[in-house]
């Protein structure tokens, strides 16, 4: 072993020099001592290995980038959406449309749903160019507000709008209302929609009913209503039928029924809460359809007269009447008379109407025809005392009460039948 002092060679168990009496170390102390050094210059070899390991590559670089501009823009591509949508957005964006008069934006505005059959965009553009006069123009206007309520569902956009019509201005203060829908616009922004279009005056009517005569064909708005449309549910009179139209605007419309006599007719109508009904009268009715009317009236009546004559019960001879109507008052004038003819002193036999006329003619709202009749007719009558027979003629006014019903008229009511009088000497 060599002194690390001074180089001199010593024993192998030595401790100390035996030259310069120096401390001597084993040689696997220094051995170890060594590869303790070797190992720590090793540990930072590699510890600068692994940190240039870290170090990111070209590729990964720019997937990092992209991602960060991929978020800038999501990040500004939402703040876009968001003031898209906004309500106070809307609400710009439908006044410039009443401005420019971009008829497409508007009926956007408007979120018509449901059977749009009725409501289409040519409809509502017809419309407002009958609503928009030229001579008015939006000059300025500016949100001044806009408020949340209902716990977010519901908007107000207060907005300060100056406008001119012909040579007045004006600046007012309009309160547009929106509410927000269940769904989203572009699956993450809240969808508002206006509540009132305030600058447009049009409104929509909804479950619009139109009563016609029953088998009627009905042309709305140049449109031949099908039967989708017929609403006879709640319908208690049997001769008409009903249409229900979902929604309609409420402007002029015009309308035409084909009346299932053969008749055309043709109106002008508003829609509105009112239910329509066509409006007939006399002179709706030509001469021909007259007389079937006058005709028919008349068979009914004389097969009624034949009943009561010949002490028919009313069920016998009701078949000669209307069978889709209820018929009780009229049975209960036939009942009336059938007593008094029973009570007379003498029977009649030989009735026939031998002249008629119709006087007047009214139709009512529920398509009942009221027809004021005058007849002459003649008979006979027999005593029952003596079997003495005496012929005689007289006449009657009346007004008989009609529907029309599978391609006749019929009969529903008359108050009362003539009174026959007969003396003997």
């Amino acid at each position: 072993m060599f002194c690390g002092e001074c180089g001199a060679k010593n024993e192998k168990d030595a401790l100390f020099c035996e030259k310069c009496g120096a401390k001597l170390e084993q040689e696997e102390k220094i051995k170890e001592k060594n590869n303790s050094k070797k190992n720590v210059e090793e540990k930072k070899k590699n510890n600068k290995k692994k940190t240039n390991d870290k170090k990111l590559s070209k590729k990964q670089k720019i997937l990092i980038i992209i991602a960060c501009i991929v978020i800038v823009v999501l990040l500004v591509l939402y703040k876009i959406g968001d003031n898209v949508t906004s309500p106070d957005n809307i609400v710009k964006n439908y006044i410039d449309a009443v401005n420019n008069r971009d008829y497409d934006t508007l009926y956007e505005t408007a979120n018509y749903t449901g059977d749009k059959t009725f409501i289409t965009k040519d409809n509502y553009k017809k419309i407002i160019e009958k609503t928009l006069s030229d001579d008015v123009k939006i000059n300025n206007y500016k949100v001044k507000e806009v408020t949340y309520e209902d716990d977010g569902l519901t908007a107000k956009v207060i907005t300060n709008i100056t406008a001119t019509n012909g040579s007045d201005t004006e600046t007012d203060e309009v309160v547009f209302e929106l509410n927000k829908q269940s769904d989203k616009k572009y699956l993450i922004f809240d969808n508002w929609t206006l509540n009132n279009q305030n600058l447009i005056t049009i409104s929509v009517v909804k479950n619009y009913d139109i009563k016609v005569p029953k088998g009627s064909e009905v042309t709305f708005d140049s449109i031949k209503l099908s039967d989708k449309y017929l609403n006879n549910d709640d319908n208690e009179l049997k001769n008409t039928d009903v249409y229900t139209i979902p929604q309609v605007f409420s402007a002029d419309t015009n309308i035409e029924v084909k009346l299932p006599w053969g008749d055309t007719k043709k109106d002008e109508v508003t829609p509105s809460s009112y239910d329509y009904t066509i409006d007939l009268d006399e002179d709706d009715f030509g001469e021909e359809e007259q007389k079937k009317i006058l005709d028919s009236a008349n068979n009914a009546f004389t097969k009624a007269m034949e009943g009561l004559i010949t002490n028919k019960k009313f069920d016998e001879v009701k078949s000669n009447f209307a069978s889709n109507y209820d018929l009780k008052d009229l049975q209960s004038e036939y009942e009336d008379s059938l007593d008094d003819y029973n009570d007379k002193d003498f029977t009649v036999s030989n009735f026939k109407i031998t002249d008629s006329k119709i006087r007047s003619m009214y139709i009512d709202n529920d398509y009942i025809f009221e027809v004021s009749m005058k007849i002459d007719y003649s008979y006979t009558a027999t005593s029952k005392e003596n079997s003495e027979t005496k012929n005689d003629d007289s006449d009657y006014y009346y007004t008989a009460y009609m529907i029309y019903e599978d391609g006749a008229y019929k009969l529903v009511n008359t108050y009362g039948f003539p009174n026959i009088y007969a003396y003997f000497f």
